[in-house]
């Protein structure tokens, strides 16, 4: 009750505040629809924690820069036609009406088991000991890479962390390899979560995880930092409702750490900003700091009016399709015999089979082919092929993949493993490729790492028993 109290009043307060600075009738909609989605989210944070990092990301990339502009508090230096914004408005309601009413629907306490048996058999031990194991193999090369690409984005600049970087990266075969092997780590870390270790267990392995996040953003890849913690989280609060007896996650504590920890990462990141391109320090503000990283990190909205307004001079892709863009890269691409394309160049963005490249190429021009890019969306590849039935069944996909973790039961491990890998992809999906997930699970040092694990578990399990 108290909840939809909140809920009403916040509202209320969206809608005069947008009515006295002539906001656009349709986001004032939106903007209440997300503050509702929040606060349900947040009553029963332990079970709906994905839904609260989904509804986060999806503001930050698709709503924060519109809600600074269209709530008067940070001027724009582009305008589009009302037809480009009200498309925007319109995919993002239906993507949030969508999600909540899936998630919602699925994650209902009819339909979810809660507690889950806290002692292990003799294959989930074997899982949790060969995952920590990696983990701990993999991390120095995870930590050794991002400092390096680090340190060469200082020397070199931003841009060249997407075309000189991976070049010279490649080039090497040392530093390769420790790339590759890094790559794993984040998965190993997945896998030793999905058994449900203890407390002191889990922050021991877990705080590595977070000091290579935070490195992270010294890479310039603020979004993967903001991604790993929310996933950290999202760990705490899936363990604390599967094991109730044990305070995992509180929520009024962790509310306080985000009210001092959020603006504090938006602030630090503007910050790392500055330092990179050599800019006054005496310039930042930490009101304009926190207002900057909402407006930087919004441009996935304006993508979408981008693409709305040049998608008739959008190449069509050859699968016909742009959500079908992971059957063009990895394993599902040598297996089906497609050619993989890479880099910064037409052929890639003519028949590379991905909006990323695709739009970047159709409205940035030569500025495209030095490096520069756009970034993508789950809704401008969903509206493209499908229009909006696409961006409202693609929301409710998302919702139901993440919802699998909660539905899960004790001997679905695998599965549930699976199910914490591909969290960071859907969380990043507002700004990234529909089938990012499938990619990140089809990758081979992902189904390496993956099927190293749960085999030698097997095997173990098979000579114990034997």
């Amino acid at each position: 009750m108290k909840s939809i109290v909140v809920a009403i009043l916040s509202s209320l307060v969206l809608i005069l505040w947008g009515i006295e600075v002539k906001a656009d009738p349709l986001f004032i909609v939106d903007m209440c629809v997300w503050v509702c989605m929040m606060i349900s989210a947040y009553s029963g944070i332990e079970r709906n924690f994905l839904q609260f990092a989904f509804g986060l990301t999806f503001f930050t990339f698709l709503m924060g820069r519109e809600f600074l502009e269209q709530y008067s508090l940070y001027s724009v230096e582009k305008t589009f036609l009302p037809d480009a914004n009200n498309h925007l408005y319109l995919c993002v309601l239906l993507g949030l009406l969508s999600f909540w009413g899936t998630f919602s629907y699925l994650n209902q306490r009819k339909h979810v088991s809660g507690k889950m048996p806290i002692s292990l058999s003799t294959y989930e031990a074997t899982v949790r000991k060969y995952a920590s194991l990696g983990f701990y193999l993999t991390m120095p090369f995870a930590l050794i890479s991002t400092i390096l690409v680090s340190w060469m984005v200082f020397q070199f600049g931003y841009g060249a962390r997407y075309l000189d970087i991976p070049e010279m990266m490649a080039s090497n075969p040392v530093v390769y390899i420790c790339d590759k092997i890094g790559i794993m780590m984040s998965s190993c870390f997945c896998i030793f979560s999905s058994t449900l270790p203890e407390k002191r267990e889990f922050y021991r392995v877990g705080r590595w995880y977070l000091l290579y996040s935070f490195l992270t953003v010294f890479e310039g890849a603020r979004g993967t930092f903001l991604i790993n913690f929310l996933v950290f989280g999202a760990m705490l609060a899936y363990i604390q409702y599967r094991r109730p007896g044990e305070k995992w996650f509180e929520k009024k504590r962790y509310a306080r750490w985000a009210i001092i920890g959020i603006p504090v990462i938006m602030i630090a990141s503007v910050a790392i900003k500055v330092a990179r391109s050599g800019e006054d320090w005496s310039k930042i503000d930490a009101t304009e700091a926190m207002t900057d990283f909402l407006y930087q990190q919004g441009v996935s909205g304006l993508n979408i009016k981008r693409a709305y307004e040049v998608q008739s001079n959008i190449p069509k892709p050859e699968s016909g399709f742009y959500t079908l863009e992971f059957l063009y890269s990895g394993l599902p691409a040598r297996i089906l015999g497609n050619k993989v394309y890479s880099g910064y160049n037409e052929e890639h963005a003519l028949k590379g089979n991905s909006m990323t490249h695709a739009l970047a190429y159709t409205t940035m021009g030569s500025a495209y082919l030095a490096g520069q890019g756009t970034g993508s969306s789950y809704i401008i590849e969903t509206y493209y092929d499908f229009g909006y039935l696409g961006v409202t069944l693609g929301s409710a996909l998302y919702a139901f993949l993440l919802s699998l973790l909660i539905r899960s039961s004790k001997k679905n491990l695998f599965l549930r493993s699976l199910s914490i890998m591909i969290i960071g992809n859907i969380l990043w999906a507002p700004r990234a490729a529909f089938t990012d997930f499938l990619q990140h699970l089809f990758a081979p040092t992902i189904m390496f790492v993956t099927a190293f694990i749960f085999l030698s578990a097997s095997n173990t399990k098979y000579k114990l028993t034997a």
